[in-house]
């Protein structure tokens, strides 16, 4: 299933958003939107999480979400807008553009210990290179990793 208004509201709704870099975090960190899991029975939020805490995009994904269920119900996932998302951002801000390929699930669950492989900003080098073996990264992954999640907002 397809629809046609999503270029559109995601076009008009997305850059909107561009002022707030933690939107672009958001969007890299919500692969398949569990990271916009609220508590709920049985759910402990990613969001809660101390590596998750600084994400402010929460209010532009709803909107966005709001719009698309509006448009076209049921059809386009949160993980899609959150990947879509970041096309745009990376895109607005010069970077490369990419065809984002449409059809994600959105997660029913979280996994809040998950988080704790996430690397912190106050992570000594170390540690941060451990956390990323032991999810089968290499030295290659942590340097394009950390450029994403620090796009906008290093100093």
């Amino acid at each position: 299933m397809w629809c046609s208004k999503l270029a559109k509201v995601m076009l008009e709704l997305v850059p909107k958003s561009s002022e707030s870099t933690s939107m672009t975090a958001l969007s890299m960190y919500g692969c398949d939107g569990s990271v916009l899991l609220e508590n709920a029975d049985g759910i402990e939020s990613e969001g809660d999480a101390l590596p998750n805490r600084s994400l402010d995009g929460f209010p532009v994904i709803d909107e966005i979400k709001t719009a698309m269920e509006n448009a076209c119900p049921g059809v386009v996932s949160c993980a899609d807008i959150l990947a879509i998302a970041s096309q745009i951002l990376v895109s607005l801000d010069g970077g490369p553009t990419w065809e984002v390929e449409l059809g994600r699930r959105d997660s029913r669950t979280a996994n809040l210990v998950g988080t704790s492989a996430i690397p912190l900003t106050n992570d000594g080098l170390d540690l941060i290179q451990q956390k990323f073996t032991d999810q089968g990264l290499d030295s290659i992954d942590l340097v394009v990793l950390s450029g994403a999640h620090t796009f906008g907002q290093a100093q």
